[in-house]
C-alpha cells in the first residue's frame, strides 16, 4: 500500500496547518454569514449609496475638467499678446494675433480637453478673435457661430455682466449658410476684473464630455444651474419641475414616480449634477445581488475545505524534505547541501536581501523627492493621491528667494544656468541645515526658491543667518539679484498656500538696486509714480513729433522722481511697460512696422533683467532711439539713412565689409539693420553688395586688360574661386567666357 503523503500524529504539522486554515475558513465563514444577514437588510441602502457615489465620482471629473480648462483659461487672459491686443483695440495686429491664435489650436487639438473653440470678446472696436482669425462681433455671431438662444446682443451685453465664471445652457451652433454644423456646445464664459475690457467664451462639446465621464449605470444626467435653469440633459426628455423643485432643497436623493433622483452640487462651479435611475433597475441589482452572495457562500465553503487539505499537504512536503536533509548534512549549521535545489533557494535568498537593501536606499531616495512633490502640491493647490508624498503637518517659518536674473547670465549657456541656479539651491539648503536641523529647501520656478524651517526658535536667528548669506550673494550681483521675503513668525500648516502668496507681494515690493534685499514685512509704495496725464499728452506730441531728446529727458526725469521717492521694482516694471506700450500704439497708428523693434532682444525682455536705474535708462536710450528714428523718418518722408548707408557701399565695395560692420555706423542692431536694409532696398544687404561688385567687374572686364585675378581683388574678392562662382550665378557665365563674348561683338561691331 502506498504510504500516505503526510503524518496523521497528533503534533505533526500537517495537523495543524489543516487545523489552522480550517480554524480560518470557520472565522471567515461566519463573518460573511452575519455579513450577508446584515447586508440583506441594508443591501438597498447601500446599492443607493453606491449610485450616489458614482454621481460624485461624475462630478469630481467634470469639476476638475473644468479647473483644467480654467488654468488654461487664465494663463491665455493674462498673456502679454492679449493684453497689447487690449490696449491697441484692433485685431490687424499680425503677430501677436497669429500666436494667440496658435495657442487657442493647442488647446482645441487636444481631444481629451473636449473644447470645440475659444473666443476672445473685446469692447474696444468690438471684435472678437477665435482659432481660425480676427474678425467683428457682429459677423462672428450672425454668420459663423450662429444659435437661436445667443444672439450678438447676447453675447455684447456678457461684457457688462459681474461673474468671474458663469455656464449656459446648451445650444446647438451652425454657420448662417447652413453648410457646417457644429452640433450642441456649451458656452463657459471666464472674466476677470483687472482686465474687464474683454472675456473669454469656451464651447465645450457636452455629448463627448458625457460620454466620457458618465457612468455606466447612469441612464440619464442632467445639469441645472443655481436658478434652476437645465444647462444640459443627455436625452431630449428634459428635467421634471418636481425634481428641480428637490434639488434646490439640495436632498442626496429622492423618488418619484417610480424614479430615483440623485443630486450632487460641484464645489468649484456651484452647478447641481442630476441622474436618474428607474427604481426596476435598483430592485433587479438587489436581487442579483442577493443571488451571487449565497452562492458564493455555498462556493467558498465547498473550495475551502478542498484547499485547506491540499495546501496542507503542499506545505508539509517540500518542509519535511529540507527538514530530513538538514538533519542528514549538519544540523547546527544554515543551510549547506549538494543539492543544487536547496542551494539555490539559499543563495536566492541571500541576493533577495542583498536586492531589498539596494531597493530600501532607492526608496528613501525616493521619499525625499516625494516630499518635495507634496509641498508644491500645497502650494499649487493641486489634488494628488499620492500619500506618500508629504505636506506642511507642523508650525514652520515661510522664507522665498526670488531671483532677478541679469543680462550677463543669459548669456552663459543653458547648461551652465542651470548648473548654477542649482549649486544657489544647494548652497540655501546647506547653510540653513547647518542652522536648523528640520529644514527643507525646494525650486518652485526656474526663478524661485522656497525654504521651509521647521523650529519654535524665535526669528531674531534666522534673520542673523540670512544676513550672512546676504554677504555671499552680493558677490554674484553681476549675474542675479535676490529676494528674500521672510515671515518672521511662526505659520500654522493651514496657512502654507497663503504664506506663498503673501511672500510673492513682499518680493514684489523690493526697492530698485542690485544688491539682496531681505523683506520681513509689506514695503509702502509712493503714490503718483509715472506720468500725470499733463505729462502723457507732452510725451506723445513730442514722440509723434520724432522729439527724441525731449522724450528721452521725460523718461528719465520720471524714473529719477521715482528713485528719490524709492518706488518698488513694480512700479518700474509697470511704468516701462506702460511706455512701451504707448510707443508701440504711436507706432501702429502712423503704420509703421513694430516687427523692427520686436528682434531677440524684445523691450519686454529688457525690463524683467533691469535692476537698477541705469539698466532702465539703457533700456528707453535703445528702444526710444530706434522708435523715434522710424517716426522721423515716417514724418520727414526721406531717406537719409538709407543715402548714407548706399553711398557709402559703393565708395568702399571693394574692402572687407561686413553686415555688422554696417550696422554699427548706422547706430542700429544687426538684426534691425537687416530688416531695415531690406525694406529700403528691397534686397538683403549681402545679395546688394554682391550684385554691385559683380556689376562692377562686368565694367572691368569689358574696358580693361586686367586678368581676372586682379578684378576680382579689385572689387573686393580675395578669393579668386569664390569671385568665379559668384559672377556665374549672378551672369550665368564665367567671368572669361563674359570676357571673350563681349570682345567679339566689338570686333564684329
Amino acid at each position: 500500500m502506498k504510504p500516505l503523503p503526510f503524518s496523521l500524529q497528533r503534533n505533526s504539522l500537517f495537523n495543524k496547518l489543516l487545523a489552522g486554515f480550517l480554524s480560518i475558513i470557520v472565522l471567515l465563514l461566519s463573518f460573511n454569514f452575519f455579513s450577508y444577514s446584515f447586508f440583506k437588510s441594508n443591501i438597498q441602502q447601500e446599492i443607493i449609496d453606491n449610485n450616489q457615489q458614482n454621481l460624485s465620482n461624475t462630478v469630481e471629473r467634470y469639476e476638475n475638467h473644468i479647473r483644467i480648462i480654467q488654468a488654461a483659461v487664465i494663463r491665455l487672459y493674462f498673456d502679454e499678446r492679449v493684453i497689447l491686443l487690449n490696449e491697441l483695440g484692433s485685431g490687424h495686429l499680425f503677430d501677436p494675433v497669429k500666436q494667440v491664435m496658435e495657442e487657442i489650436r493647442k488647446i482645441t487639438d487636444n481631444d481629451l480637453l473636449y473644447v470645440d473653440n475659444i473666443i476672445f470678446q473685446f469692447n474696444k472696436n468690438a471684435f472678437v478673435l477665435e482659432k481660425n482669425g480676427p474678425s467683428s462681433t457682429d459677423q462672428f455671431f450672425s454668420n459663423n457661430y450662429v444659435s437661436t438662444d445667443y444672439d450678438v446682443e447676447f453675447w455684447r451685453d456678457q461684457l457688462y455682466e459681474a461673474y468671474p465664471m458663469r455656464m449656459f445652457k446648451q445650444s446647438d451652433f451652425k454657420e448662417k449658410s447652413g453648410n457646417r454644423r457644429f452640433g450642441s456646445l456649451l458656452p463657459i464664459i471666464f472674466k476677470n476684473d483687472i482686465y474687464n475690457q474683454y472675456y473669454i467664451a469656451v464651447l465645450l462639446n457636452p455629448v463627448k464630455l458625457h460620454q466620457a465621464f458618465r457612468n455606466s449605470n447612469q441612464s440619464k444626467f442632467y445639469i441645472i444651474d443655481s436658478t434652476g435653469q437645465q444647462l444640459f440633459g443627455s436625452t431630449a426628455e428634459p428635467l421634471p419641475a418636481i425634481a428641480v423643485a428637490q434639488a434646490e432643497d439640495r436632498e442626496v436623493y429622492a423618488q418619484h414616480d417610480e424614479l430615483y433622483y440623485f443630486y450632487k452640487k460641484g464645489t468649484m462651479t456651484g452647478l447641481t449634477y442630476v441622474t436618474v435611475i428607474p427604481k426596476g433597475n435598483i430592485a433587479a441589482q438587489v436581487s442579483r445581488l442577493n443571488m451571487i452572495l449565497l452562492t458564493l457562500l455555498v462556493v467558498a465553503v465547498s473550495l475551502s475545505i478542498l484547499i485547506s487539505i491540499i495546501l496542507s499537504v503542499k506545505f508539509n512536503h517540500p518542509i519535511q524534505q529540507m527538514k530530513h536533509a538538514v538533519q542528514r548534512y549538519n544540523p547546527h549549521l544554515p543551510l549547506q547541501t549538494k543539492i543544487d535545489e536547496y542551494n539555490f533557494i539559499y543563495n536566492q535568498i541571500h541576493h533577495i536581501m542583498q536586492t531589498n537593501q539596494e531597493i530600501q536606499v532607492d526608496l528613501d531616495q525616493k521619499k525625499s523627492q516625494l516630499r518635495h512633490l507634496g509641498y508644491l502640491n500645497k502650494l499649487k493647490n493641486i489634488y494628488s493621491n499620492l500619500h506618500d508624498g508629504e505636506e506642511p503637518n507642523k508650525p514652520h517659518y515661510f522664507i522665498l528667494f526670488q531671483l532677478t536674473i541679469t543680462r550677463q547670465f543669459r548669456q552663459l549657456i543653458p547648461a551652465e544656468q542651470e548648473r548654477a541656479t542649482y549649486f544657489l539651491r544647494e548652497f540655501i539648503s546647506i547653510a540653513l541645515s547647518d542652522s536648523y536641523a528640520d529644514t527643507i529647501t525646494f525650486q518652485v520656478e526656474h526663478d524661485q526658491i522656497l525654504s521651509l524651517i521647521f523650529t519654535e526658535k524665535e526669528a531674531g536667528g534666522l534673520i542673523d543667518t540670512l544676513h550672512r548669506l546676504k554677504r555671499v550673494f552680493d558677490q554674484d550681483r553681476d549675474y542675479f539679484s535676490l529676494t528674500v521675503a521672510v515671515q518672521p513668525t511662526l505659520r500654522h500648516p493651514a496657512e502654507f498656500t497663503a504664506s506663498y502668496q503673501q511672500a510673492l507681494e513682499m518680493a514684489g515690493s523690493r526697492k530698485l538696486n542690485s544688491e539682496t534685499q531681505i523683506i520681513t514685512e509689506m514695503n509702502l509704495e509712493p503714490a503718483d509714480c509715472g506720468f500725470s496725464a499733463a505729462q502723457e499728452k507732452e510725451f506723445l506730441a513730442n514722440l509723434q513729433a520724432g522729439n527724441g531728446l525731449i522724450v528721452m529727458e521725460m523718461v528719465v526725469r520720471i524714473l529719477g522722481k521715482m528713485e528719490k521717492k524709492e518706488a518698488s521694482v513694480s512700479q518700474f516694471t509697470d511704468f516701462a511697460k506702460d511706455v512701451v506700450a504707448k510707443v508701440l500704439k504711436t507706432m501702429i497708428s502712423l503704420n509703421l512696422d513694430i516687427s523692427l523693434v520686436f528682434t531677440t532682444d524684445t523691450p519686454y525682455q529688457r525690463i524683467k533683467e533691469c535692476t537698477s536705474l541705469q539698466h532702465y535708462s539703457e533700456l528707453f536710450e535703445w528702444f526710444l532711439s530706434e522708435a523715434v528714428q522710424m517716426i522721423v523718418e515716417k514724418r520727414e518722408g526721406t531717406e537719409p539713412v538709407k543715402k548714407f548707408l548706399t553711398e557709402f557701399i559703393h565708395a568702399h565695395y571693394n574692402e572687407d565689409i561686413s553686415l555688422e560692420m554696417m550696422a554699427e555706423k548706422a547706430n542700429m542692431s544687426a538684426n534691425y539693420f537687416s530688416k531695415y536694409f531690406k525694406d529700403k532696398t528691397g534686397m538683403n544687404f549681402s545679395d546688394y553688395l554682391s550684385e554691385l561688385r559683380i556689376q562692377k567687374a562686368k565694367e572691368m572686364l569689358i574696358h580693361s586688360d586686367l586678368r581676372i585675378q586682379e578684378i576680382s581683388e579689385k572689387v573686393g574678392y580675395l578669393n579668386t574661386n569664390s569671385f568665379i562662382r559668384m559672377f556665374k550665378k549672378i551672369t550665368g557665365t564665367p567671368p572669361g567666357e563674359y570676357k571673350r563674348m563681349h570682345t567679339i561683338k566689338e570686333k564684329d561691331a
